[in-house]
């Protein structure tokens, strides 16, 4: 039986136009005195503040750890729903809307969530050349002030004085530009001088000359606060939902079995002069289990990828004992998250070929600070195991369904698959600046695993992607292996790519690289006129230390091509 909680029984004195973070969370705590609570929001717009947050600090995988100010804290709860009844949420300033921890059964359901000044700044580009650009941009609707030869963006809680990216869009189409990339600045010698007419001119030594009349996006802001949050929870499901704007990540999920999210959409308000949803990926998942399952979902204009799934490779720094190791968590925005746990099985990788050679189950766990934890395994260790060498999680990898989605205009790739789980992507629609799908693995940089076993790519459209030149192909199966060819096997395997329409500018429909058994048939591509070409490409389908391919049955322009020998450039 469902106990029904007003939100308005708890807003004595109180406007959902001011600030009703404290009613929330007094409404929270009443969930958690009853057996399924549902909490409901008669419909309305409600302004959350953080100054009266619920305050934790969290490890967030490929997010920016730290203190986190909290609208919803699901924390140790079951069985509860939370229906916003078509409301929309505003917030106001580095608040995380919903975060669940070490919950079950939760459903977040028929809200949006959107922030009064975004997280990034724009403006108009009015000159430019190959070593200034002069950005207009309003100060009423992106504060900012210029000093000691820096710019500083804020709203009424916070600042913001680093500059990570520039990204140009343009206005037309609401994506990114074609082949413009990005400009990094985070490590870049970059000086700001302000010029009359609210206009900025940016100092540096830029990649291209930048297009008057198109939009410059400013990425400002760390990875700070995602839209929800989940780890070590299970049975999760998002029905419904609507971001406009978050900081970070719309959703990232960690440690978390069982996901359903159900028309949920990361895109731009309708009528908005903003370019960017999302400050980085729109969906997250790192080392889940159980099944994702993703349907009639819209992610666009995301600072990143609409998707990834992947798991979390560790360095073995010491071996302590003939059953014991300490490894390592290489990269900085995974420090802290608890990948391991007694029962687990873990694989043992060479970081050069990135394949496995041993495997163990996991006894003990013993925590010693965010960068460094000790393993004890049930029996001794394999004699080949050796310092430097890398560790995976193989229990937490998750079969994955995405079916019905869009997913495009935004920076960078679309879907970011490395599971080793049954997965299936079918009958969806890609426009991403990259690789549609990118299937990858990396030992030394990202440090994201999970080599996948049974992939299915099938039904789908991709539509011009790769115009802004972030990706090989607009299917990319690239994991980070310096000479595959040299390798005793393959990382990747049982790869289906068929029965897809590509609808191509770009030559480069498929790139491959250490893959056993792999097929891309019965795919329908037609060449268009969208964008110019901007690379020479040699063929449409490229493969290197692959085996077990089918090319068969693919139609280019109505002519079936009959062997890989006729896939040339188009």
């Amino acid at each position: 039986m469902e106990n029904i909680i007003n939100i308005t029984d708890f807003m004595t004195g109180i406007k959902s136009e001011n600030d009703v973070t404290s009613a929330v969370f007094d409404a929270m705590l009443k969930c958690k005195s009853v057996k399924n609570p549902v909490l409901v929001f008669p419909k309305g717009v409600y302004h959350f503040w953080p100054d009266k947050a619920f305050e934790k600090h969290y490890f967030i995988s490929n997010n920016d750890h730290g203190l986190k100010r909290i609208a919803f804290p699901v924390i140790d709860m079951e069985n509860l729903t939370i229906d916003g009844g078509g409301s929309e949420f505003m917030f106001h300033g580095r608040m995380t809307p919903f975060v669940i921890d070490n919950s079950r059964n939760i459903t977040i359901k028929n809200l949006s969530i959107d922030y009064d000044r975004p997280f990034f700044s724009q403006g108009e580009i009015v000159a430019a050349g190959q070593e200034y650009v002069d950005i207009k941009i309003s100060k009423e609707e992106y504060p900012y002030k210029v000093a000691k030869d820096n710019i500083i963006f804020y709203s009424h809680n916070w600042e913001s004085y680093r500059l990570f990216n520039l990204l140009e869009y343009d206005p037309k189409t609401g994506a990114p530009a074609h082949t413009i990339g990005d400009e990094h600045m985070r490590n870049r010698e970059v000086s700001v001088e302000e010029l009359p007419g609210n206009v900025v001119r940016f100092k540096s030594k830029f990649r291209k000359i930048h297009n008057p009349g198109n939009i410059m996006a400013i990425l400002h802001e760390e990875r700070l606060n995602p839209g929800i949050f989940s780890d070590a929870s299970e049975n999760i499901s998002i029905e419904k939902v609507t971001i406009y704007h978050v900081g970070a990540m719309g959703g990232i999920f960690q440690n978390t079995k069982d996901v359903t999210i159900k028309n949920l959409d990361i895109k731009l308000r309708e009528g908005t002069k903003r370019m960017v949803s999302a400050g980085a990926d729109a969906m997250h998942f790192v080392n889940c289990l159980g099944k994702i399952y993703i349907d009639g979902c819209t992610f666009q204009n995301q600072f990143d990828d609409p998707l990834n799934v992947h798991g979390i490779y560790t360095t073995i720094s010491r071996i302590i004992s003939e059953d014991t190791i300490e490894v390592e968590y290489m990269h900085f925005q995974q420090t802290g998250i608890r990948i391991y746990h007694p029962g687990d099985n873990i694989n043992f990788i060479d970081r050069t070929s990135l394949l496995s050679y041993d495997s163990a189950k996991i006894k003990e766990v013993i925590i010693v600070n965010q960068k460094f934890t000790r393993i004890v395994f049930e029996k001794p260790l394999p004699g080949s195991v050796k310092i430097g060498d890398a560790i995976e999680n193989v229990s937490r990898m998750p079969d994955l369904i995405v079916r019905n989605c869009r997913a495009g205009n935004n920076r960078a790739r679309g879907f970011l698959i490395t599971t080793p789980g049954n997965v299936l992507i079918e009958n969806n629609i890609f426009y991403p600046g990259g690789a549609a799908i990118k299937i990858s693995g990396d030992a030394n940089y990202w440090f994201e695993s999970g080599a996948v076993r049974n992939v299915t790519i099938r039904g789908n459209t991709f539509k011009d992607c790769n115009y802004g030149g972030w990706g090989k192909a607009t299917i990319d199966i690239d994991p980070e292996i310096k000479n595959p060819e040299e390798s005793n096997g393959f990382y990747h395997s049982n790869i289906r790519i068929e029965e897809n329409t590509f609808e191509t500018f770009d030559n480069a429909l498929l790139w491959a690289h250490s893959v056993d058994g792999l097929s891309f048939r019965n795919n329908n591509i037609k060449t268009t006129q969208t964008y110019k070409p901007f690379r020479n490409v040699k063929a449409s389908v490229c493969l290197n230390a692959c085996r077990n391919v089918d090319l068969s049955g693919n139609i280019i322009d109505g002519k079936i091509i009959t062997s890989f020998d006729e896939v040339k450039p188009l």
